[in-house]
Order: structure tokens, then C-alpha cells, then sequence
């Protein structure tokens, strides 16, 4: 094996241990949030889960050009984000009680950063676009996501962030 093949290992291997690394942070994150609530509190939510949830997207699904409801996702009774497919992309809407605030720490830190940039450095064909009206999110657009883990991913993010702000309300 030359040195330089050596070296090319190297950097694969270190580039994995990275995005394992990353992947156990995530998971750290999602147990902390399962920790915080009660264990009915947790059973609701997943059969809610698992009602709202189609199977993962095919290809001819994502090629329609109409909007379809992949998944809402709730915080009690309360719905907090309701995510959409849509020819080749995923739209996350905010509920109606939930306003997110574009300029705060979850969002950008958390949401924006640590998932969405985490997906795009991992899978480089990955893009996103956030629309919002004065600082309040009106939907993020995610292209090229189509593997069930990467959209399971987002729909944990979406609870963790958007519950955040629902929370907040007076």
C-alpha cells in the first residue's frame, strides 16, 4: 500500500468517525427530549407518530408536483408543524399556534447549523431555503432528501425547535 493511499484512508476514516460523531450527538439530543416527558406523555406522541406516519417516500411520489402531507407533527394535542412532499422537495410548515423566530438560538444554532448544514456536509446535493415574514418562519424548503433516516432526522428537529416556541406563548 502506497503512502499515499495510506493517507486517502486516512482521511475516509476520519471523515466517518466525524459523521458518527455527528450522529451520536443528534441521538444524545433526542434522548434528552424523550427524557424530559412522561412516559404517557411519550406513548401519545409515538402513537401519534406512527398514525401521521406514510410509508418512506418512493420516487414516483416525489416526482408530483401536488403538495402531500408526509407528516404532522404534534406536542400534546397541540400541532406544531405539519411536513409536506413535494415534487423533489420537503416543506416544514409551522403550526398555527407557533411562531419561530428566524434570529433565535434554537433555530439558527440548532435547526439550521447543527441539522440542515449537518445533512448538506454530508450529503453535498442537499439545499434548503428559509421563508419568513418580519424575523417569523413561514416554511424551510429541504431539496434531495429522499432516505427515510435523513427525513426522520428533520421531523425530530422540527419537534425539538418548534415545541420550543409553542412554549413560549402567553
Amino acid at each position: 500500500m502506497s503512502e499515499e493511499d495510506r493517507e486517502k484512508l486516512k482521511a475516509l476514516i476520519k471523515e466517518k468517525i466525524d459523521q458518527l460523531n455527528k450522529e451520536i450527538e443528534v441521538l444524545k439530543m433526542c434522548l434528552e427530549i424523550i427524557s424530559e416527558k412522561s412516559v404517557a406523555t411519550q406513548k401519545k406522541a409515538m402513537e401519534t407518530t406512527i398514525e401521521a406516519k406514510i410509508p418512506s417516500p418512493q420516487p414516483q411520489k416525489i416526482e408530483t408536483t401536488e403538495r402531500k402531507l408526509l407528516s404532522s407533527i404534534n406536542e400534546g394535542k397541540e400541532n406544531i408543524a405539519n411536513i409536506y412532499v413535494e415534487k423533489e422537495k420537503i416543506i416544514i410548515v409551522p403550526g398555527r399556534n407557533v411562531e419561530v423566530d428566524i434570529n433565535s438560538r434554537d433555530f439558527k444554532d440548532f435547526f439550521i447549523k447543527k441539522v440542515l448544514l449537518g445533512l448538506k456536509k454530508e450529503k453535498a446535493a442537499v439545499t434548503y431555503e428559509v421563508k419568513d415574514s418580519n424575523g417569523i418562519l413561514k416554511e424551510v424548503i429541504i431539496r434531495n432528501v429522499s432516505e427515510e433516516k435523513d427525513i426522520r432526522r428533520i421531523e425530530g428537529a422540527v419537534k425539538w425547535t418548534f415545541s420550543r416556541f409553542l412554549k413560549t406563548k402567553p
